[in-house]
């Protein structure tokens, strides 16, 4: 058995341009259930680890810190809404073809009228499974569990700058 985490962004989808909060309140209902009884299958199927709809955008926190100082703890990052993780679920399922099938389900979740929204959902395996191009596990200066180790030297401390991303300056 591999796990796999399908996540689900805000976006919409080929079959939905309207955000969830301008829905009828009967296509919102029929969404959620849709999501539950999907949920509950997997349950039954013994495919389901944990299942989770986060908060909206609005109640982002951010946390930053260098492992000495006070952590700085700021609103947002403020991206499009359309980039904020709306929920996950993850599964333990026999192939990467299953976690598939069963993101292509929830991509189909119903929108308005019954539509089906065709939502992007990414499939991911999650821990161990990351790693890098050149197939070395992922660390970063601050530990496997992205904590700060006290017992090393602060120089070994510091964060490692991100790299630019296209279209971004080095300034903050």
């Amino acid at each position: 058995m591999t796990k796999f985490m399908l996540l689900q962004k805000y976006e919409g989808g080929a079959g939905c341009d309207v955000p969830m909060d301008e829905w009828d309140p009967t296509d919102v209902a029929a969404h959620i259930r849709f999501q539950q009884d999907l949920n509950a299958e997997l349950v039954a199927s013994g495919e389901l680890v944990d299942a989770q709809g986060l908060a909206g955008p609005d109640l982002v926190k951010v946390v930053t810190a260098d492992g000495v100082n006070a952590p700085v703890v700021t609103d947002g990052p403020f991206l499009e809404v359309k980039e904020f993780l709306a929920g996950y679920r993850t599964v333990d399922v026999e192939s990467l073809d299953r976690a598939l099938a069963i993101a292509a389900r929830a991509s189909a979740a119903p929108g308005p009228d019954g539509v089906p929204i065709q939502q992007p959902i990414e499939v991911r395996r999650p821990g161990g499974a990351a790693r890098g191009r050149h197939g070395v596990a992922a660390r970063g200066p601050a530990g496997p569990a992205g904590l700060a180790d006290p017992g090393r030297p602060a120089a070994a401390r510091r964060p490692v700058p991100r790299a630019k991303r296209s279209g971004q300056s080095g300034a903050r």
